[in-house]
């Protein structure tokens, strides 16, 4: 299951990583606004593999799951979640 960690290598402080987590994975119960911005931001952010890093974000998808599944290696994945939340 996908957990809500700090990611030290993001310069947003600990509650902006929170808020930014937990609007993706409540995706389905955003304003439309809201949900044009987030997958805005994963497209942006995940190119061509933006499909995995939207199962991963916004889905209780686990990091092996969305690897295996997606076949994207765990460092892509990685890169690609943290260009999100630099986005954001």
């Amino acid at each position: 299951m996908n957990k809500f960690r700090y990611l030290p290598s993001v310069p947003l402080s600990y509650e902006q990583q929170g808020e930014i987590f937990f609007a993706c994975r409540n995706y389905a119960r955003q304003s439309a606004q809201m949900r044009s911005k987030i997958d805005r931001l994963i497209t942006e952010a995940g190119g061509e593999h933006a499909a995995a890093l939207k199962a991963y974000l916004t889905t209780r998808a686990s990091w092996e799951r969305v690897t295996m599944d997606y076949f994207i290696s765990s460092s892509t994945l990685d890169r690609i979640r943290r260009r999100f939340y630099e986005l954001w």
